[in-house]
């Protein structure tokens, strides 16, 4: 079990001041970390074939459409529009807020 602890990155002399518990729950964490890299390393090479595949479209077949980075990689770049319109609600109710306390009411005609 030695080398399974160093290679998940625990020092060989502090090795035998863990518990067996202790050991095995930094493998598994070193062994889950590894599998989530390799899975994102997978999506992004999958990802990259995607684009690949539809620049050859593109270049063949000039009516096909490139994806954008939103459609390339979905869940990476989220949309900022609904925290832009949040936003812009968070706005109007302090301005009603502080016309409020000054007793100036705000007028949006």
């Amino acid at each position: 079990m030695l080398p399974d602890a160093v290679i998940a990155g625990i020092d060989a002399r502090a090795y035998w001041d863990y518990t067996l518990g202790e050991i095995q729950a930094m493998i598994q964490a070193y062994s889950d970390r590894e599998r989530r890299m390799l899975r994102n390393q997978a999506a992004v090479g999958y990802c990259v074939a995607s684009i690949t595949g539809a620049s050859v479209g593109r270049y063949i077949n000039s009516k096909n459409q490139f994806p954008t980075a939103r459609e390339a990689f979905p869940g990476l770049f989220d949309d900022d529009s609904a925290q832009q319109a949040d936003w812009g609600i968070m706005r109007n109710r302090m301005a009603d807020y502080i016309a409020a306390k000054r007793g100036i009411g705000r007028h949006d005609s």
